[in-house]
């Protein structure tokens, strides 16, 4: 690292020396270096935690849930069904409260409340699973959710993304654009 490198902690170093000249210097094969700096970095990296995301998004478990609908369907293995079964679960007892769907799940609790494409692929989701299991109750949950997207998200104005405006009164983003 040469002289422009941060010391502050602030900035990423900057390296100034390319290996086959750090190599050379240290009388060393450039693959013997490449493997130590490799070595280093790898050690002063395992101490780290590694970053992690651990919200679940109903949007997302909502196209999982149609996904895996789809592997039970097609390929007939019950441990499709099965996890596609205990995501419904999920879905159900844990990002809708009777009355509203959730945006996330996280670590830290329930993350705010859903937005269009939540309602639109959890409905698609239980949907599918509903045509899968039989279930009633999951086919009307999915058309009531349909129909809540309806009341939330579509205006005069068109369909907008979230029904939690920024900035109160300013026009709403539009979803959905008429255009080809």
């Amino acid at each position: 690292m040469g002289e422009n490198a941060a010391s502050d902690g602030g900035d990423l170093p900057v390296n100034e020396s390319a290996l086959k000249s750090l190599s050379e210097e240290h009388g060393e094969s450039l693959a013997s270096m490449e493997q130590r700096v490799r070595d280093k970095l790898l050690a002063a990296r395992a101490p780290r935690n590694h970053p992690r995301d651990g919200k679940q998004l109903a949007a997302w478990n909502g196209l999982f849930l149609s996904a895996l609908v789809d592997g039970a369907r097609e390929l007939r293995d019950s441990r499709y069904r099965e996890a596609a079964k205990r995501l419904r679960d999920y879905l159900v007892t844990r990002l809708w409260d009777g009355e509203h769907l959730l945006r996330a799940n996280g670590e830290k609790g329930a993350l705010g409340n859903a937005a269009l494409e939540d309602y639109v692929y959890v409905a698609a989701g239980l949907h599918a699973w509903a045509g899968l299991s039989g279930s009633k109750e999951d086919l009307g949950l999915a058309r009531r959710l349909v129909k809540d997207s309806w009341t939330r998200f579509y205006h005069k104005q068109g369909w907008q993304s979230s029904d939690d405006l920024l900035i109160p009164g300013i026009a709403t983003e539009k979803v959905i654009s008429d255009g080809p």
